[in-house]
């Protein structure tokens, strides 16, 4: 059992009641099922290979940032790296997280952002105002002028909202 993060250590992880709430960020007590000790690492510590990494999917209730800081060396060999993650406003609230923050925290390593509509996958641009008013939205992280942004533009229509 491991959870990953900005920094190499042990953390508290509480398990909900709904397994897919979990997080190292507090629950409410009628939330939590239980609280284990894991250990924490960075994402660039968990893997020897420093081949380029193409897709990065993040969905952890609010710890986003801190996989963002813990992977820092995949982040800047891997140009055409794409990331994925689930923006939850609850989630931010309780990191204590804004959200003009969370999304510095990837613009700051040379992403531009997209909403994922579902179902269709298809792209829109993020209104940040809009976003925080939703339960929980995908966001597209790639970098401008990047091979995959083009050929995910081409591909996937862009929609004026979502």
């Amino acid at each position: 059992n491991m959870a990953v993060g900005a920094k190499d250590g042990t953390a508290s992880f509480q398990v909900a009641r709904t397994i897919g709430h979990s997080s190292l960020y507090g629950l409410g007590d009628d939330e939590v099922r239980e609280q284990v000790t894991v250990q924490l690492r960075q994402l660039d510590s968990v893997s020897d290979v420093m081949a380029p990494i193409d897709v990065i999917k993040i969905d952890v209730e609010g710890a986003e940032l801190d996989v963002i800081r813990g992977a820092k060396k995949i982040l800047s060999g891997s140009p055409e790296c794409v990331v994925v993650a689930e923006f939850g406003p609850s989630h931010l609230r309780r990191a204590g997280v804004s959200v003009e923050d969370w999304f510095s925290e990837f613009t700051g390593h040379g992403f531009g952002y997209y909403g994922i509509a579902e179902p269709s996958g298809n792209l829109y641009r993020v209104d940040l105002r809009w976003v925080a008013s939703q339960h929980s939205v995908n966001i597209l992280f790639v970098r401008p002028g990047a091979r995959i942004e083009k050929k995910l533009l081409n591909q996937l229509k862009l929609l004026l909202e979502p």
